[in-house]
């Protein structure tokens, strides 16, 4: 990513959805999960997407998904992500 220019791709993007993010406190991990949903659901023309934790961990690597059921690296059935 030397020189990002918009002629490469670009996320168009709400400029309300965008002041949000910017004032709402996320850990690390949340907010890259957060940019990988924007990514995978506007960067793609849609307003929403099943999106597997499969296809969260490969747009951003940290993410390691826990849940109740159990530790990180369990199979998940997709889930429906709206932005």
């Amino acid at each position: 990513m030397a020189s990002p220019q918009c002629e490469n791709g670009y996320t168009r993007l709400a400029n309300e959805l965008l002041e949000a993010l910017a004032r709402t406190r996320l850990a690390g991990q949340e907010y890259q999960a957060v940019l990988a949903i924007v990514r995978k659901t506007y960067g793609f023309g849609k307003k929403s997407d099943k999106i597997s934790y499969g296809q969260l961990s490969k747009c951003a690597v940290a993410i390691k998904i826990r849940t109740k059921s159990g530790p990180a690296g369990n199979t998940f059935k997709p889930r429906r992500f709206h932005v």
